[in-house]
């Protein structure tokens, strides 16, 4: 009986030496969590680590994308401009001063549109899709980061025990959407690129018969002798 109360003494002495060990391990393990959560330090540089890298590109893609649709846009409201000015010229000139040839190259010069360029049509569309959903994956990916932040923040509020398998839980799944939003996001910026250089193409070639006409209106101008 003896030696059984010296071992239960020696075993729950051991017990609760260990219990205080644990105890002091986890309260360690919470602080230095806490603390990292506080200063953003680790847990922040692997966040960015997965997020940034991959909004790059398709940022990038995007804004190049919209910058090409504001130059077109812009060369077509010059363009629009200058083609004004010319029939606002031509109307000065007296009917009787106008000879057949001039008189139908006008008329088709006023005729022509850019809505009647499909290319450039399509590939402004295009380009608008593209920019749009590059948008939305982006403003998507960025609030399930942000949701999964919020996440790895409050695993602190649970058990010691839970910190840590809550915290790679959650940055597990935000891998998993990381490599997600990249496979849905390459072909968007590798098909950005080539529309970005496809349209500037097609706005050349577009514009192709109308400035022809219109070198030609101006020359005969020019040779009028009225």
């Amino acid at each position: 009986m003896m030696n059984d109360s010296v071992n239960k003494i020696y075993l729950d002495s051991a017990t609760l030496i260990l219990e205080n060990m644990v105890s002091r391990h986890l309260f360690l393990l919470g602080l230095f969590v806490l603390v990292q959560l506080a200063n953003g330090g680790w847990i922040a540089r692997q966040v960015e680590k997965y997020v940034s890298p991959l909004l790059h590109p398709i940022t990038e893609a995007n804004e190049k994308l919209k910058a090409t649709i504001d130059e077109i846009e812009t060369k077509k409201q010059e363009f629009k401009a200058q083609n004004k000015e010319l029939i606002e010229k031509v109307d000065k000139i007296p009917k009787e001063c106008q000879d057949e040839l001039l008189q139908k190259n006008v008329k088709m010069f006023e005729n022509w549109d850019f809505d009647s360029c499909v290319n450039l049509t399509d590939d402004m569309k295009t380009a608008s899709d593209l920019a749009m959903q590059g948008g939305i994956y982006t403003i998507n990916i960025t609030e399930i980061v942000n949701e999964l932040g919020k996440n790895i923040l409050d695993c602190t509020n649970g058990n010691y025990s839970d910190i840590f398998p809550c915290y790679n839980k959650n940055l597990r799944t935000m891998k998993t959407k990381m490599e997600d939003f990249k496979t849905n996001t390459v072909p968007i910026v590798h098909e950005a690129v080539i529309v970005g250089r496809t349209m500037r193409i097609d706005f050349d070639h577009c514009i192709g018969i109308p400035v022809t006409l219109r070198n030609q209106i101006e020359k005969q101008i020019e040779n009028i002798k009225c």
